[in-house]
């Protein structure tokens, strides 16, 4: 995103960023059939009675990773409540829609609209807000 900022600075008034989710893309091949998940299970030792605290040992320690690591590269950790009020009030106003049968969101017309006054009221000067009001 940078290299492409600094190649159109020109055209470039100001841009936003932001750290939302971090997307998992793919699978395990070898946990997809019920036989390698067993295999899996029987290779770390981990038994049918003891699968749900395993799971959720590997929940919390996934879940703290990306805690820190939204920490370390924004400043704070993940508040999924907090996220998801934004994305409803988003919708509400009608500058994101949800695309069908997944769970990402694009901006509609209205909200590209929203971000390029916003982008052109961050970059002009105290002067030039001062003229147009004027």
């Amino acid at each position: 995103m940078k290299k492409l900022i600094e190649r159109f600075s020109d055209l470039v008034k100001g841009s936003v960023t932001g750290f939302d989710r971090i997307v998992f893309k793919g699978f395990i091949l070898p946990l997809m059939s019920a036989k390698g998940a067993m295999r899996f299970c029987g290779f770390n030792n981990i038994l049918d009675k003891n699968y749900k605290k395993w799971m959720m040992e590997q929940r919390k320690c996934l879940i703290e990773a990306a805690d820190q690591y939204g920490k370390d590269n924004c400043g704070q950790g993940i508040i999924p409540a907090k996220i998801s009020r934004h994305l409803r009030l988003l919708r509400a106003h009608g500058i994101i829609r949800k695309l069908p049968k997944q769970n990402r969101y694009q901006m509609t017309l209205k909200g590209v609209r929203l971000t390029n006054i916003l982008n052109a009221f961050l970059a002009a000067s105290t002067e030039q807000l001062l003229k147009i009001a004027a």
